[in-house]
C-alpha cells in the first residue's frame, strides 16, 4: 500500500520548504499522494497561521504543482481550517469560494471566559500553566471539558468529512503531569466526542504530528481512543501533520500498527477526490 498524507504544513504557514519540497519528498518515498493544509487565516493575531493575504498565492501555487507534477503523482489543494467558538472563520477567508480538495477540521483555539480571551491548547508548556492556572483556576477537568465542548461544537457546525488531532491537549501532559486519561471525566469527554463523530460519519485521522516534532511517544489519539473508536466503526485514516518534508510519512507504520491493536482490518486513504477503503 502507498501511504498518502493529507496534512502538511509548508512555507504559508509553520512548515519549512516550498511546497516542490515536499512533493519530490513523497516522489522520493515512493507515497501515493500528498495534500497540503496549510494552517487558515483565522481573526486573531498569531505566528504559525497562513497570513489572510496569502491565501490566493498559496491556492495558485498548490494548483500550478497539481500541473508540474500530474505524471509523478497526485497532488491535492487543501486548508486545516481552524475552528473558533463564536468567530466565523470560514467567512473570514471566503472559504466557500477557494474550491479546495479538502480540507481538516481542527480546534486549536478556546474561549476562557474567566479572561475573556482566546487562547491555544497545544502552545508551550508556560502558555499552557497560565491558561490552567489563570483560566481554569489550576482545574486541568475544566481546561479538557471546554476543549473537548469546543471540539463538539466544530463538529456540529462544519459538520467536516476530515477531523484533526482529536486528542491535541495531550501535547504538554507527557507522564500524565496534569491528567490521568484513565481519569473518568476525561475518558467522558473523549466517549461523547467519538459518538459525536460517529453521528456525522467523519474520517478521524491519525497523526503522527506530536511524535515527529518530539512532544508526544503516541498518536494522536491515544491507542485507547483508537479501540472505542472501533466499537464504534469510525473510520481512520493516517496523516503526518509535516512541517518538514523528511516528516510526510512519519512513523506511518507505527501508526497503521496501532491501528491494527484497535481493531481495525482497514485505513482509509483520499484518492481523486474522495476516500476510499484499503485493507492493512
Amino acid at each position: 500500500m502507498k501511504y498518502i498524507n493529507l496534512h502538511t504544513h509548508d512555507k504559508y504557514s509553520d512548515g519549512k520548504g516550498d511546497p516542490a519540497d515536499f512533493i519530490n519528498s513523497a516522489i522520493e518515498k515512493k507515497m501515493g499522494g500528498i495534500g497540503f493544509s496549510s494552517h487558515s487565516p483565522v481573526p486573531l493575531p498569531n505566528s504559525w497561521s497562513m497570513k489572510l493575504e496569502n491565501t490566493g498565492k498559496y491556492i495558485e501555487d498548490i494548483n500550478n504543482q497539481k500541473v508540474l507534477f500530474k505524471k509523478e503523482i497526485p497532488v491535492y489543494l487543501g486548508l486545516e481550517l481552524d475552528y473558533i467558538e463564536n468567530l466565523d472563520v470560514k467567512s473570514y477567508i471566503g472559504f466557500d469560494k477557494l474550491n479546495l480538495d479538502f480540507y481538516l477540521a481542527a480546534v486549536h483555539y478556546i474561549y476562557i471566559e474567566k479572561l475573556d480571551i482566546y487562547d491555544t491548547v497545544d502552545d508551550n508548556i508556560t502558555v499552557f500553566k497560565k491558561i490552567l492556572e489563570e483560566g481554569f483556576d489550576h482545574s486541568m477537568e475544566s481546561f479538557y471539558t471546554k476543549y473537548f465542548e469546543t471540539y463538539r461544537m466544530m463538529i456540529n457546525e462544519y459538520r467536516p468529512l476530515i477531523l484533526a488531532h482529536l486528542d491535541l491537549i495531550k501535547k504538554n501532559n507527557g507522564n500524565n503531569v496534569y491528567y490521568n486519561e484513565n481519569d473518568e471525566s476525561y475518558v467522558a469527554q473523549v466517549l461523547m466526542t467519538l459518538d459525536e463523530i460517529k453521528k456525522h460519519d467523519c474520517v478521524l485521522e491519525v497523526n503522527t504530528g506530536g511524535m515527529s516534532r518530539g512532544y508526544t511517544s503516541d498518536t494522536y489519539p491515544s491507542l485507547w481512543i483508537l479501540k472505542e473508536c472501533r466499537k464504534r466503526k469510525i473510520r481512520v485514516t493516517v496523516n503526518a501533520d509535516a512541517h518538514q518534508k523528511d516528516n510526510i510519512d512519519f512513523m506511518f507504520d507505527f501508526a497503521v500498527s496501532n491501528i491494527r491493536k484497535a481493531g481495525y482490518t482497514s485505513i482509509y486513504q483520499f484518492v481523486e477526490g474522495t476516500f476510499k477503503e484499503h485493507a492493512i
